[in-house]
């Protein structure tokens, strides 16, 4: 009982950072059946849309205190690390290294957001939307 009613604060609590949840995951995999089978064209400006995306969600995160995390601050400094070697010892394009850099500056910890976030009910609401 006490577990379901913790859950259920979560879902009061982080309500928005939900929907940011649903909404990425809807942009995944649009982006997807895009790039996959409809129109390749298209499928860049939904990536563009979803990695700005993953930028404000990981910007929430950290404000609402979601991503103290020992993994999150690990990628946060080797991609800093990657950056800067890529930068001095690389191909020295700016843009190439902000781009390989923002899985290690996002991804990690948006994959710790997520985690703190979505609750198990959202998960099998996920997993049904894929699998039917």
């Amino acid at each position: 009982m006490l577990n379901s009613r913790i859950g259920y604060m979560s879902v009061l609590k982080y309500k928005h950072e939900r929907n940011l949840v649903l909404i990425f995951f809807f942009l995944l995999m649009l982006d997807g059946i895009f790039r996959k089978w409809l129109f390749p064209s298209v499928a860049t400006p939904i990536m563009i849309i979803k990695q700005l995306l993953s930028v404000y969600m990981v910007y929430v995160g950290y404000k609402k205190g979601l991503i103290k995390n020992i993994w999150a601050t690990f990628s946060m400094v080797l991609g800093f690390i990657s950056f800067v070697t890529t930068l001095l010892f690389g191909h020295h394009n700016i843009v190439i290294a902000i781009w390989g850099c923002q899985n290690w500056w996002f991804g990690i910890p948006l994959c710790i957001l997520i985690s703190k976030v979505v609750t198990r009910s959202d998960l099998m609401k996920m997993l049904k939307y894929i699998l039917f």
